[in-house]
């Protein structure tokens, strides 16, 4: 994952809540223990703008191109991507099994809505995290302890952000620390261009 620190903003700024860009790279196969993960990843770097949000990510590989094992995350500022974090304590995440071949503008699309503050609750969702794997990208939306009013709303956002027909069913797990029983035993579904989505355009190929 390639970054650079973002450039000094004009006099013509967009203003928005404070975001940090995680890293780590963990091949797929190997076990790791809490604090071998949490030593792992890493902040590239936080931004409270949407030119300097541009200035990190028009330089970082694109979520088809990433080698199975990577984890990137984008998590409001002061919030790590790890069950333990107070903010996560007895959340969530809604999980998403997408294609390789979709997942650059539906991370993409993901992002930007949620840096847009265009879901109701965007305080309870903690930040959005991407496994890469050998044929898919398992993406995630982590959310702080929610009741079902905002489970639903947040899973409302989620659909029509990326044009998923209403219909359309998406896991929400408990993180294993406090619900690990609750979660669903089976596979969690891979979304399909042909079977779930009412729109969809090509990947951005921004770079």
């Amino acid at each position: 994952m390639q970054s650079s620190k973002p450039q000094e903003s004009g006099s013509s700024v967009t203003n928005i809540r404070p975001f940090a860009f995680w890293f780590s790279y963990i091949p797929n196969k190997v076990k790791l223990s809490k604090e071998d993960y949490e030593s792992g990843i890493k902040i590239l770097g936080s931004f409270s703008t949407i030119e300097d949000f541009w200035s990190y990510y028009q330089h970082m590989v694109r979520p088809e191109k990433l080698p199975g094992g990577c984890k990137f995350a984008l998590f409001q500022e002061g919030i790590k991507p790890a069950w333990e974090d107070k903010a996560n304590d007895e959340g969530g995440s809604f999980v998403l099994r997408i294609k390789r071949q979709y997942s650059n503008i539906i991370w993409e699309d993901l992002m930007l809505s949620y840096i847009g503050e265009q879901c109701q609750y965007n305080d309870d969702i903690c930040g959005l995290y991407l496994s890469s794997k050998a044929n898919e990208a398992n993406i995630s939306i982590w959310t702080r302890k929610i009741d079902q009013t905002k489970k639903e709303s947040i899973e409302k956002w989620i659909k029509e952000t990326l044009g998923f027909d209403d219909k359309t069913e998406i896991e929400y797990k408990l993180h294993p620390k406090h619900g690990e029983e609750q979660q669903s035993k089976g596979t969690v579904k891979r979304f399909d261009r042909g079977e779930d989505f009412k729109r969809r355009q090509e990947p951005d190929v921004r770079s």
